[in-house]
């Protein structure tokens, strides 16, 4: 059966009546409900935390121990960024790069970092990256000018920015340089996924699709990095 005008009106003049007459009454159930709401967010966000905690933790412990080790010190740390900027695609550019390179490191610490890296899951090699931000932050700025400027050439190489290259950017470079004081901090406009949730989750598709190819596969691992933030939803690319 269907509510009419009248039956609103009425409840509404009744739900009035008690707030006036039973305010105590009135707020404490608001406050209860609005308390419910809150622990369920809270219990859904440890939850969630302690999803991508454990997630987090495995990943880190795929690494070997020794790239784990060198991500530990600034020296080493610059090392592996410079192997992860070698490119595995032209032969040409891959040389150059060396040869940049190898004026700035000791040759066989180096090469065994190399060829420790080559093993890795692609997904692992982001969580190294992560390892590396820390040591890095304890270069004097002058290292860590010099390092950037070595990075930068790297990438510039080859005239274009791969995956990797864009991931580097936003996920150590962008931190550094804010650590050394060449970048400002960002203000905080959300602190929350949900208002931005659709934005967000378009430009991660995007970029999970352009390594994959396939929407197929790029959902799959979409999906597997997300599955713990349901505010994320992967977007296909595929005119269906």
């Amino acid at each position: 059966m269907k509510t009419t005008s009248i039956q609103i009106r009425a409840n509404l003049a009744a739900f009035t009546n008690y707030n006036r007459h039973y305010p105590n009454e009135a707020i404490a159930h608001r406050q209860s409900r609005r308390n419910a709401g809150i622990q369920n967010k809270s219990t859904k966000a440890n939850t969630n935390a302690i999803d991508l905690l454990n997630i987090a933790t495995a990943n880190i412990e795929a690494i070997p121990e020794y790239p784990r080790d060198q991500a530990a010190d600034p020296l080493s740390a610059r090392w592996i960024i410079y192997s992860l900027l070698i490119d595995r695609h032209n032969q040409n550019v891959a040389a150059i790069q060396k040869k940049i390179i190898s004026i700035r490191v000791y040759a066989d610490e180096f090469n065994k970092i190399v060829a420790e890296i080559a093993s890795l899951k692609r997904e692992s090699i982001v969580h190294l990256i992560f390892l590396c931000v820390p040591a890095l932050k304890q270069l004097t700025f002058d290292q860590y000018k010099r390092f950037r400027e070595t990075a930068d050439l790297l990438i510039e190489e080859d005239g274009a920015v791969s995956l990797l290259e864009f991931n580097l950017k936003y996920l150590a470079f962008y931190m550094l340089d804010i650590a050394f004081d060449l970048r400002k901090y960002p203000k905080i406009i959300y602190n929350e996924f949900e208002p931005i949730a659709k934005a967000i989750s378009i430009a991660l598709s995007a970029i999970v699709y352009d390594q994959y190819q396939s929407d197929e596969k790029a959902k799959t691992a979409f999906d597997n990095v997300y599955k713990t933030i349901n505010a994320l939803e992967y977007v296909s690319f595929i005119k269906s």
